[in-house]
């Protein structure tokens, strides 16, 4: 995905496809919902064009398990920040739109969905992925609550194939989604075993 900068006061813009093919391209403008126009078909390239309009948003709170409200945590919109493959559509693979709570509230903004799913994230708590929130008019939206929960820990040695610790071997934790995407894709930590 590379974006490329429009200037042209009637909207226009030329993107020269790599190839024949289907391709989709994605409007963003400042205030305004990101869009993505219907399929192209290279080969027979007739012009485009993509209507925008006001976005939703969702506004809410980031807590602990306790109700106390947590500063600085980032809530990630999958539909700015999920990929534009068929393999990664569903998978964070950016932090692209993210929002970060300040004394525990937020709000994300120029949502073109009806409803969204984001994931939150903080350095002192589990990520957290929360889903089908509803996408409102900023009069309309109704606050939402997302709790963070604290982490775990994983001990543990890493051997080769004949039972010897090994040192300096750079371990990945990856979500369910793996390596979906991109090596990035879904990292929840890393860590080098020691000596």
């Amino acid at each position: 995905l590379s974006w490329q900068e429009v200037s042209d006061p009637t909207g226009a813009f030329d993107i020269e496809a790599p190839g024949a093919g289907l391709y989709q391209v994605q409007i963003a403008a400042d205030n305004l919902a990101w869009t993505w126009s219907d399929p192209i078909d290279a080969a027979h390239a007739q012009p485009v064009v993509v209507a925008l309009s006001p976005g939703g948003l969702i506004k809410g709170r980031v807590v602990d398990r306790s109700d106390k409200p947590i500063n600085g945590a980032k809530i990630i919109p999958l539909s700015k920040a999920g990929g534009n493959l068929w393999f990664d559509h569903d998978v964070f693979t950016t932090t692209t739109g993210t929002a970060e709570s300040v004394d525990g509230r937020f709000v994300l903004a120029d949502l073109g969905v009806e409803t969204e799913t984001v994931k939150v994230t903080h350095p002192d708590y589990s990520p957290a992925v929360y889903e089908n929130l509803k996408v409102a008019a900023a009069e309309a939206a109704k606050e939402v609550e997302l709790v963070l929960t604290l982490g775990g820990i994983i001990c543990g040695r890493v051997y080769d194939a004949q039972g010897k610790p090994q040192a300096n071997v750079l371990l990945l934790f990856q979500d369910a989604a793996g390596y979906r995407g991109g090596s990035e894709t879904g990292r929840l930590a890393s860590a080098v075993t020691d000596k």
